[in-house]
């Protein structure tokens, strides 16, 4: 009987410690882009001036982009990375051509994300987290 509740325990930890391993981002999170070009500076804080971005995460794995007009997408979360695909979705009048997914560096204490350098090439896009959904 000790052995079979011996057991018990190990696998019920074992499954909590595997639910702790991933990275919660459920939430509205707000974009800003800050950009190593001096020549871009301006043309980047008129971009804030004029719209925001946000990614708002499911807990179902959808996501949901605002610029401009609300895009839908999917998401992965890996370790720290998060990986935003928006399909090429032409009703929404929005096309993603490249097809190539949006991939997040989440920092270390879960409330800002930075685009990795491959995905971006207009600066530093950096979201951070605004809320928490349950």
């Amino acid at each position: 009987m000790r052995k079979l509740l011996g057991f018990f325990l190990v696998s019920c930890m074992a499954l909590v410690l595997t639910g702790c391993g991933k990275a919660n981002v459920v939430g509205t999170w707000t974009a800003r882009l800050s950009n190593t070009k001096p020549e871009a500076a301006g043309i980047s804080a008129a971009l804030d001036k004029l719209t925001t971005m946000s990614l708002e995460f499911k807990g179902d794995g959808t996501c949901l982009m605002t610029m401009l007009v609300k895009i839908p997408g999917t998401y992965e979360v890996s370790g720290n990375k998060v990986t935003v695909t928006i399909p090429n979705n032409d009703s929404t009048g929005t096309s993603n051509k490249n097809n190539k997914p949006l991939v997040l560096d989440l920092s270390s204490d879960g409330n800002s994300m930075e685009a990795e350098k491959d995905s971006t090439s207009n600066g530093d896009l950096v979201f951070t987290k605004q809320s928490a959904q349950s």
